[in-house]
């Protein structure tokens, strides 16, 4: 077995070497030239949504009036624009390394969500003048910030490259919560009515008794008189 690794008579190693990084730094080129032929053709998708502030409220026993309790889940505003892609600048696989390029082959989106929060006011509590002051005694949650980053890879079949990344930032979390409060919130979803499921079944339960009619023979003929 030693024999089959050992190298010719006139073979030097330094040759072998420098060849087979010839051969990887050869690879490498192509597949930055490649990434950049992608990122440089592809079809920019300049993105901006822009929703404004929405709630939920959440009424005792499931419907609501004016002197009603209320859990309210503010979902804030919310904002997606794409990262990087108005202006796209060309590039040159020889000024720019392959980390740059696999870096630059992903399209990139910055999520923004501004201002969730969540209360619970009582009967004849002012729940809007509190859902804007943004601290109040009502607040659960007091309003927060947060930001997420997405990517999205442009070449699909590459495994060196994660198909979507996601990375974000989450603030502090300021919760005001009490005895009270708590069992103020469980009430309410208590009193919330759930559906019900009907318990008379859907086929009947009778039995049906078939009757199958009596076949009678038919009677001999009447003897021949001669």
């Amino acid at each position: 077995m030693a024999e089959f690794f050992k190298t010719g008579k006139g073979v030097d190693l330094e040759v072998l070497t420098s060849a087979t990084l010839s051969k990887l730094e050869e690879i490498k080129d192509k597949t930055a030239t490649g990434l950049s032929h992608i990122i440089e053709t592809r079809k920019i998708l300049d993105l901006k949504i822009d929703l404004k502030p929405s709630y939920l409220l959440v009424p005792k026993s499931g419907f609501y009036h004016a002197k009603s309790d209320l859990i309210i889940i503010d979902f804030g505003s919310l904002q997606l624009v794409s990262v990087g892609q108005g202006n796209p600048q060309s590039l040159s696989p020889s000024f720019s390394s392959l980390e740059e390029i696999m870096d630059r082959a992903y399209e990139k989106y910055s999520l923004e969500l501004r201002s969730v929060q969540v209360l619970y006011s009582k009967s004849g509590e002012e729940w809007k003048t509190a859902r804007q002051r943004g601290s109040s005694v009502q607040h659960i949650l007091q309003p927060m910030d947060f930001s997420l980053q997405l990517a999205k890879c442009m070449v699909e079949k590459d495994t060196r490259m994660s198909r979507f990344k996601v990375s974000g930032e989450l603030p502090l979390l300021h919760v005001k919560i009490s005895d009270q409060k708590i069992q103020g919130v469980l009430d309410l979803v208590n009193s919330i009515p759930l559906p019900q499921s009907d318990s008379t079944p859907s086929t009947p339960t009778q039995k049906v008794q078939l009757v199958c009619p009596r076949v009678i023979p038919p009677l001999p003929p009447p003897p021949r008189r001669c």
